[in-house]
């Protein structure tokens, strides 16, 4: 089974929990692997990948640090400020959800950890 991880999942300056486990979880597949389990490294999410559920401003905006006309705070993502470690940590997070959906239909099983 593929599990999708990449060290961009924590690329925030930000202390997530979650973020954090998978870091963990990450480190112990590759120090301990489990049997049929193959830790893949995702291709991180583009513009056009993110262009099927938001809007090309909204994506503009987010991608280079502004705000978003409609709402000052809405380049703010769960609160916390924008940062060029969040953006990757985003798009690699996103991307490896897309390549875990993709392997799943393809093998049957697959995750991703972000």
């Amino acid at each position: 089974m593929k599990v999708y991880y990449s060290d961009d999942y924590i690329a925030a300056t930000h202390d997530f929990d979650t973020t954090k486990k998978a870091g963990r979880i990450a480190a112990r597949l590759r120090t301990d692997p489990i049997p049929n389990v193959q830790l893949v490294e995702p291709e991180p999410a583009n513009r056009d990948d993110l262009l099927v559920a938001h809007t090309a401003e909204y994506i503009d905006c987010v991608l280079n640090g502004g705000g978003y006309p409609a709402s000052p705070r809405r380049h703010r993502t769960n609160g916390f400020d924008w940062s060029n470690g969040l953006v990757q940590g985003v798009l690699a997070s996103t991307g490896g959800v897309i390549d875990a959906v993709e392997a799943a239909l393809e093998d049957g099983l697959s995750g991703s950890l972000s």
